[in-house]
């Protein structure tokens, strides 16, 4: 299925909602515009590269969200492979958020996998505080770390799919503590990198998560 190289381990059945998953993404994506990867290079670039950050960065149970989630990467998957994540999905593009919703209808992921058409600064969790936050394509800057800040339970992992360039910049904001970056394989350029906020970790910025 193309996720070999990534040494993830999935059940048959997981397979199977990956195989659906992948079918309903190149369905709608003939009617708005959800990825520009070539159907080739869907499986490793989106569900692949989704799933082995989340190993790599001990995603496996708690309350999950996923900011610009576009066609659900990473959350998605990461919903599918672990069934103890309970996940909130921020998306701000009204026909994406559909898409979203029909995918967790169709792999009967609705009862703990949720649907918000929001932008992160716009987002109201009410008292709930998350395990981990994950994004794949939002830029970063400090408002965006700052809001993060907010939402993360004391312990929580800010989870970042980036370009080195992007990892050195994000190296320059204060007041969070980033573990070492772990290559995506067969990339020479993109990353996976986890953080959290300094003062939660009562420790120095050159301390590792």
């Amino acid at each position: 299925m193309g996720l070999a190289a990534f040494g993830i381990a999935i059940s048959p059945l997981v397979a199977i909602r990956i195989s659906e998953y992948h079918y309903l993404l190149l369905e709608w994506n003939r009617k708005i515009s959800l990825t520009t990867v070539p159907e080739s290079e869907i499986l490793p670039r989106h569900f692949g590269e989704s799933l082995f950050g989340a190993e790599a960065a001990g995603i496996v149970s708690g309350h999950l969200l996923d900011v610009g989630s576009g066609a659900g990467f990473p959350g998605l998957p990461i919903a599918l492979l672990h069934p103890e994540i309970r996940a909130v999905l921020l998306e701000p593009n009204g026909k994406k958020a559909a898409f979203l919703a029909e995918v967790a209808r169709k792999l009967e992921l609705a009862d703990r996998v949720k649907i918000f058409r929001s932008r992160l600064e716009d987002y109201r969790p009410g008292n709930t505080r998350y395990d981990y936050i994950t994004s794949r394509a939002v830029r970063v800057e400090q408002a965006f770390l700052e809001n993060c800040r907010s939402l993360l339970a004391p312990a929580g992992k800010l989870v970042l799919w980036q370009s080195e360039e992007d990892f050195a910049l994000l190296r320059e904001f204060p007041g969070w503590t980033w573990a070492d970056p772990i290559r995506v394989p067969s990339s020479e350029r993109r990353l996976v990198v986890w953080g959290k906020p300094t003062e939660a970790m009562g420790v120095s910025r050159e301390t590792k998560p």
